[in-house]
């Protein structure tokens, strides 16, 4: 009776590790549009260059064009988490939504019975 129970139990433990539930390490993604004025665009740039935490090269600008906004995507784990990451100069006024990289395959079937 007893090795049946540690048999048992040693299934459980293995299947566990092989399979867990959830993934606490797992960061979703965001899309971040952060408008700045012209006269805070240097200093904002500055600042996401360096920090640690957002990448630079994850934005694109629309400064060029008289469209002072930053266009990117970035990791976390939530809104608040991503906000807290940029600059403290865009925190107020950036767009943070949550995204996801879907397939037509994967697009096709969140729409099924939809029309």
């Amino acid at each position: 009776m007893k090795v049946l129970y540690i048999l048992a139990l040693s299934i459980i433990i293995v299947a566990a590790q092989k399979y867990p539930l959830n993934n606490p390490d797992k960061k979703d993604r965001f899309f971040i549009i952060a408008p700045h004025t012209p006269e805070q665009c240097r200093k904002s740039m500055e600042d996401l260059r360096a920090s640690d935490k957002i990448q630079l090269s994850n934005f694109d600008f629309g400064c060029n064009y008289n469209d002072h906004t930053f266009y990117g995507f970035a990791e976390g784990y939530s809104e608040s988490d991503v906000r807290n990451a940029l600059p403290l100069i865009l925190q107020t006024n950036a767009k943070i939504k949550r995204v996801d990289k879907l397939s037509a395959t994967e697009i096709e079937k969140l729409h099924i019975g939809s029309k």
